[in-house]
């Protein structure tokens, strides 16, 4: 892959792409188990909802790249996305309610992206459009282009020698 012309924006956009078209079939997946388990209704602002759901995928993706960039091989990156994630599924309100966290929790929060994704995705679906929102879409849109600029600084083709 290394002879190709192929430049890393290409790579991280088909990277994007891949894993947006891989969310939305989960979501959907999801959404109707919902609706048909929980008795889960629309959201009242669909057009914002899927912008949110455009946005967050456009911010958390670039910062994925770039946090696994600096692994040494693929089970090092593995390994650091894995923690990434654990640690923003719970420490952001995505698997528990941070209400239900000591407040020294709900600062850490605020400090990972998808802390914004939550507090966006839950604004959107129960009824406030986007641009009300304009707290958690700068800060979505601000990790969005610093992460996607430093992604494609950092991306290389080769493994991290040791």
């Amino acid at each position: 892959m290394r002879a190709t012309p192929v430049q890393p924006v290409t790579v991280m956009t088909a990277h994007l792409l891949q894993g947006a078209l891989v969310f939305l079939i989960s979501a959907l997946i999801l959404v109707g188990f919902g609706m048909a388990v929980y008795d889960l209704r629309l959201p009242l602002y669909p057009g914002s909802f899927l912008a949110a759901v455009g946005l967050a995928v456009f911010a958390l993706y670039p910062f994925a790249i770039f946090a696994t960039s600096f692994a040494k091989d693929n089970r090092s990156s593995a390994a650091i996305s894995s923690v990434l994630l654990n640690v923003m599924l719970f420490l952001s309100g995505a698997t528990f309610p941070l209400e239900m966290m000591p407040e020294f929790i709900r600062q850490v929060a605020k400090i990972l992206p998808l802390y914004y994704v939550v507090d966006l995705f839950q604004a959107t679906w129960n009824g406030s459009p986007l641009w009300e929102n304009t707290g958690s879409v700068g800060v979505l849109a601000g990790i969005a282009v610093v992460f996607t600029y430093l992604a494609v600084r950092f991306f290389r083709w080769t493994s991290r020698e040791m």
